[in-house]
């Protein structure tokens, strides 16, 4: 049985060789196959075969479209930079078609998840000059919220909904815009939290809903504090040396200052956390109610 399944596995392999070396076998056979491979997510020999077309191919249109499926098949597979790299070399030469379209959205998701956000809104300004279907704009809010600018984000919200007047895009548009005002009047500012914690060891952390975190801080540092005190006084009546007092005074400073820096912290997390979350539902959004990236394979969690 496991010399049957070796063969088996073995004649797998060499099926791509055989096909490419199968004169019968046109470029859209080959093609199909390399899809069919991509769909099962056998992405390196989909890749392989591909990358073999656009090789031996002399058809300049067969050339392309293996190159933009090649960049497609890198996108689904979360290698960015590779899919940045065939996707940007198709782009260039391409004319104003849907598979232009579609190149744009996966260089502007393969730009989002490595980061390069001004190259991201870049390429989906562009799929949205090319479509003009409101897709282009959704995911350069998108990249707004997730560099924090919300306020940008909000203002392209709403010149959407003025243009598009009540139709699906304007209410998808109207529920993401709810969710970013939420996030918005959910936010705590980290130099409040410090602020509130130099002037109440603890009260920094109460501020940013971190009760435990801020009990803590109280307890300890008003604890030292008070440590501190009583032994200075029993260093003023001569009971004891007054290298208790400096050591007790360092011990509660240490945990003072750590008490001012994290509560600022803790605000800092707590924004993180609620952005995170508020993304989630913005994708959601952006994916189920307004169907902008089935199909297009963004590598993005749900």
């Amino acid at each position: 049985m496991g010399n049957k399944i070796i063969v088996i596995y073995a004649v797998l392999l060499c099926l791509p060789c055989t096909l490419l070396g199968d004169s019968t076998a046109s470029e859209e056979e080959l093609l199909g196959y390399a899809n069919s491979l991509v769909a099962q997510r056998d992405y390196y020999r989909g890749i392989s075969m591909l990358k073999q077309i656009a090789y031996f191919s002399e058809d300049p249109k067969m050339k392309a479209l293996c190159i933009f499926k090649i960049g497609e098949a890198y996108q689904k597979s979360r290698k960015y930079k590779s899919s940045v790299e065939y996707l940007d070399r198709y782009s260039t030469n391409a004319t104003a078609d849907t598979l232009l379209y579609r190149a744009q959205m996966y260089l502007g998701a393969s730009y989002l998840q490595l980061g390069h956000y001004r190259k991201a809104v870049a390429s989906f300004s562009l799929a949205e000059s090319l479509k003009n279907d409101g897709s282009g704009l959704i995911w350069v809010v998108y990249s707004d919220v997730l560099q924090d600018k919300l306020a940008a984000a909000s203002d392209r919200l709403q010149s959407i909904i003025s243009a598009r007047k009540g139709d699906a895009i304007a209410r998808g548009s109207q529920e993401i815009l709810r969710e970013i005002d939420a996030y918005r009047g959910s936010r705590q500012s980290a130099r409040t939290a410090s602020i509130l914690s130099a002037l109440c060891p603890g009260l920094g952390q109460f501020y940013a809903r971190h009760y435990y975190d801020g009990a803590q801080a109280f307890i300890l540092v008003n604890s030292f504090a008070y440590m501190t005190y009583a032994s200075y006084r029993l260093g003023a009546l001569g009971e004891q040396s007054h290298i208790a007092t400096v050591l007790s005074a360092a011990v509660a400073g240490m945990f003072y200052y750590a008490n001012i820096l994290g509560a600022g912290r803790t605000a800092a997390y707590r924004n993180q956390r609620k952005l995170d979350s508020s993304l989630k539902r913005i994708r959601f959004l952006i994916h189920n109610k307004l169907g902008f990236a089935p199909g297009l394979g963004f590598s993005f969690s749900l």
